[in-house]
């Protein structure tokens, strides 16, 4: 190892346990937790959010998501702080994907949507906004003009196969697209995560 090399990843103040949630790493008389369990199949998703009691602020609240078969943890991520002014975590008003969970993180800009399967495969697209073909089969992310050079993905459902680039921003992202009219938002409807 060169000097100055670590092997681990550094936590900061706010994330003290990576992308494992560990209720030990946050004393109780300073942190609540609060978990809301998802089915999916024979898997459960559980949406945990941390909120510090000394603090007033939304934005400080932070979310991480797991999925667990039995007592076997399957996948988990940590997906950031609830509300931003310009983005948080959101969950779609329904799942429309018969065979996965979907829930956004996002930013000013862009984002991230994680596809959590019913077998415990985890796709994680980039890009701020998602629309599925009317059909079900396919998935696209745009970003908005400001967001030119940042990355989105297209996701074929029946083949599991995720496709990434970046973007010059806006509408003609995917040329097979000819109209996004023709398609379906994920995410126009949704709650937003929140204390």
């Amino acid at each position: 190892m060169m000097p100055g090399e670590t092997t681990a990843q550094e936590l900061d103040f706010w994330n003290r346990c990576g992308n494992v949630f560990d209720r030990n790493k946050y004393p109780a008389d300073s942190f609540e937790v609060r978990e809301t369990v998802y089915e999916l199949e024979d898997t459960r998703i559980i949406l945990t959010i941390l909120h510090a009691v000394f603090s007033l602020e939304e934005t400080e609240d932070q979310t991480w998501i797991e999925q667990r078969k039995d007592d076997w943890l399957l996948g988990s991520r940590y997906l950031g702080f609830v509300s931003m002014s310009e983005g948080g975590v959101a969950l779609p008003e329904r799942q429309l994907l018969q065979d996965f969970f979907i829930i956004k993180s996002s930013g000013e800009f862009t984002g991230a949507y994680y596809l959590i399967s019913m077998e415990g495969d985890w796709y994680e697209i980039p890009g701020n906004e998602l629309f599925m073909d009317k059909a079900g089969k396919m998935l696209y992310t745009y970003v908005p003009y400001e967001c030119g050079g940042c990355a989105i993905g297209k996701f074929d459902v029946a083949g599991r196969e995720l496709t990434t680039k970046f973007s010059g921003g806006g509408d003609d992202a995917w040329p097979e697209v000819k109209d996004r009219k023709d398609y379906v938002s994920l995410f126009w409807d949704c709650t937003w995560v929140k204390w």
